[in-house]
């Protein structure tokens, strides 16, 4: 008569093959995971997910997209937090996002990576016109790899065909890291119910994406839960009380872009 394996014994058999940051650390206590969560939080974690708590900060969505951090910052972010988990001696995966391909504008011009997607002009004194698209999207996704274990690319349109491009660049230079997409839907946008998410899901995963999530009301949404037991998410766009609400709709100009794709 065939062994039934039990729920128990399976989880046991999947945390002995997988990566250690997937299968999580027993030796880690409930202590630790509370200073660990306090300092992710405190760097800007979208998102922090283990056994024992998950905490996922809100946000209030911009309905002229995001404001990124300079390329320099987000990436130094991204060591940050990778040096924390080091030092509480965490097994973590690490979400890395972009919002690249629908970003509005760059708080700062300063880093010369930036400048190739930048259109010349500012407003509010402070923001540079941004024109990223799918292209600025792969290659800050492409340098924040090696800090990441997973790579997350976000963007406002369900186009299968950028995802494609996407994962095909990601998993040709960094063929172990896992990719996820974060679809964030315009404000008005087509209404997606149960059933189309899990349909574009399911297309993603055909192509090689292992996540996938979408924002609603400035909130994160896993239609599946990650598999990871202990992760943290970061993006590389400015948290809106860094620039203290200062920048309204009506004062964003309209995107005389053209987006590379």
């Amino acid at each position: 008569m065939e062994r039934v394996t039990t729920t128990a014994e399976r989880r046991a058999s999947e945390d002995a093959t997988a990566p250690a940051w997937q299968a999580g650390s027993p030796a880690e206590t409930w202590t630790d995971s509370l200073g660990s969560v306090k300092q992710l939080v405190e760097m800007g974690a979208v998102a922090v997910k283990l056994p024992e708590c998950f905490y996922q900060r809100a946000s209030i969505e911009q309905p002229f997209g995001p404001v990124l951090l300079t390329l320099d910052e987000a990436v130094k972010k991204l060591a940050s937090a990778r040096e924390i988990v080091r030092v509480h001696g965490m097994d973590i995966g690490l979400f890395a996002c972009t919002e690249a391909r629908r970003a509005m504008a760059v708080h700062s011009d300063r880093d010369s990576r930036d400048r190739k997607y930048l259109s010349g002009t500012t407003y509010c004194g402070v923001l540079h016109t941004y024109c990223g698209g799918l292209d600025a999207a792969i290659s800050r996704a492409l340098i924040y790899a090696p800090q990441a274990d997973v790579i997350c690319f976000k963007s406002d349109v369900s186009d299968v065909s950028e995802a494609k491009r996407f994962a095909a660049a990601l998993q040709g230079a960094f063929p172990e890291k896992q990719l996820a997409f974060g679809y964030s839907p315009k404000p008005d946008g087509p209404k997606w119910n149960e059933f189309d998410h899990t349909a574009f899901q399911s297309e993603l995963y055909s192509i090689g994406f292992v996540h996938y999530f979408f924002t609603q009301f400035g909130t994160v949404v896993f239609p599946q839960f990650p598999s990871i037991r202990r992760w943290v998410m970061f993006d590389d766009a400015l948290e809106n009380s860094s620039f203290g609400g200062s920048v309204s709709h009506s004062q964003v100009p309209f995107r005389r872009c053209t987006e590379q794709s």
